[in-house]
């Protein structure tokens, strides 16, 4: 069997198809980012996230209703839409281009792209007034909000987001006194969090790697055909698009900025116990002290704060 060395001596075997296993379709990821028109009905379903959102809120009396909200890492805004459905008074997504560029085979103007990508799901809503909705292309960093939205929220965005702890003071700034933050996020620690281009020949493997050894493992043992800029979006990816906050990290930084924490909902996959062993968690606790088997077990990680 194949292996690979990591600096402290460990050797990293090459499970043959384990990539495969945990993200079958993880060659799609390299590709053109382009315009491509989105069924209706799909952008419908897509609204699960909003409206789940909306239900855990309202177990702590919290409504969308007559409220500004935001969407941070909006992608193409459909949740923005969903909000102003659910009675929201306006929706600001913002997103940054720059992401999208770091993962396309070719040059291409994102910008653009997503703005053509969200003007067709505007067409598709003509009930709804398109002055309730706008859209920025500006990072959380960026962003010079001040005491003005009563919820925020995030799908899929805060593992991308590199300074969390920085996200969440500008977060802070930008709620009204009282206001909440909502997040949803898929964490660097878990099975699946090195993403498509990330997640390796070895379970966990992402996270055993510093930014060195990815880069000589993706040279050393790349996969059969690889897709096109293989090499270079794959390092870009893991040294550009994903953090490595633990979910004790994340509780101190809601500690620092003085939020109050409302809820934190994890959900653990204890099957993933099949494929972790304890050098895993030995070695990966090295590079990462905060770590703990949580981090590990949970794909999906809920919290609710107010300011």
């Amino acid at each position: 069997m194949k292996s690979f060395k990591l600096s402290n001596g460990y050797e990293l075997p090459i499970v043959e198809g384990w990539r495969e296993k945990v993200k079958s379709n993880w060659r799609k990821a390299y590709k053109e980012f382009e315009y491509l028109p989105i069924p209706i009905e799909k952008v419908n379903k897509l609204k699960n996230d909003i409206q789940m959102a909306s239900y855990i809120l309202s177990k702590y009396g919290i409504n969308i209703k007559d409220k500004k909200i935001m969407d941070v890492g909006c992608y193409l805004g459909i949740q923005c839409f969903g909000a102003i459905e659910l009675g929201a008074t306006h929706a600001v997504g913002i997103d940054i281009p720059e992401y999208y560029v770091n993962q396309s085979t070719k040059d291409v103007d994102a910008s653009r792209i997503l703005e053509e990508r969200r003007n067709q799901i505007r067409n598709e809503h003509p009930h709804i007034d398109k002055s309730k909705i706008s859209f920025f292309d500006t990072s959380v960093f960026e962003m010079d909000f001040e005491n003005e939205f009563d919820i925020i929220f995030s799908w899929e965005t805060f593992e991308h987001i590199i300074n969390p702890k920085e996200a969440l003071k500008r977060i802070h700034k930008a709620l009204k006194p009282g206001g909440f933050s909502f997040h949803n996020y898929n964490p660097f620690f878990c099975l699946s969090g090195g993403h498509s281009m990330c997640t390796l020949d070895f379970p966990f493997s992402h996270t055993l790697l510093t930014n060195k050894e990815f880069k000589d493992y993706i040279n050393q043992n790349p996969p059969i055909n690889p897709p096109d800029k293989y090499f270079e979006l794959s390092y870009n990816f893991f040294t550009k698009n994903l953090n490595r906050m633990t979910q004790q990290d994340l509780k101190n930084y809601i500690h620092q900025l003085d939020f109050k924490l409302l809820d934190f909902i994890t959900i653990p996959d204890f099957n993933v116990l099949n494929s972790l062993d304890e050098s895993i968690l030995e070695i990966s606790k090295e590079l990462y002290p905060t770590l703990t088997l949580n981090d590990f077990l949970c794909s999906n990680v809920y919290f609710l704060i107010q300011k």
